[in-house]
């Protein structure tokens, strides 16, 4: 590696202090929707587990590709047992 000047330094710098001001954003976040994990598990019922993968799938729309997959999924097991 070369060596950087004072410009690259400052960028470098610069750059570090952004990546780790937006990782104590997502650590919240990550929190935040753990906490809301938990409340669905304890008020509803639902395991953590399924409510994060609904979560994934509402988020991303993809509700008839993640139901093919599932479908494939359920197939796969039958045919092992």
């Amino acid at each position: 590696m070369e060596s950087l000047n004072e410009e690259q330094i400052k960028l470098l710098k610069e750059a570090l202090s952004d990546i780790s001001n937006e990782t104590h954003i997502i650590e919240k976040h990550k929190g935040y929707i753990n906490d809301v994990l938990v409340r669905v598990e304890e008020e509803l019922d639902i395991p953590k587990k399924f409510t994060r993968k609904l979560a994934k799938v509402y988020h991303a729309k993809e509700f008839l590709e993640a139901q093919s997959e599932n479908d494939n999924y359920q197939l796969l097991l039958e045919v092992i047992r």
